[in-house]
């Protein structure tokens, strides 16, 4: 059981490592280009450490620049579909 866990993870990774793209073509709706990348945090912990992290990643990795705000989960939600937050 344990050999089949690690099977569908190395599964998983490879798969998921094909399917990123570069970050040179990142858009928004409308085909505008993104100057920054905005991150919604809605007051969890859980949320705050993986933004944390994604940011780490784009502003070194990919060289954007990113921004978080902040607000209840049903406002970021709304800041979603608007397309206000990333």
């Amino acid at each position: 059981m344990k050999k089949l866990g690690i099977f569908l993870a190395a599964a998983a990774l490879i798969l998921l490592s094909a399917c990123g793209g570069g970050g040179e073509n990142l858009k928004r709706k409308g085909n505008t280009e993104i100057d920054t990348i905005v991150f919604a945090d809605a007051g969890w912990d859980s949320i705050r450490i993986h933004n944390g992290i994604a940011q780490k990643i784009i502003e070194e990795g990919l060289g954007y620049k990113t921004k978080t705000t902040a607000g209840s989960t049903s406002a970021t939600i709304q800041g979603l579909r608007r397309g206000d937050i990333d």
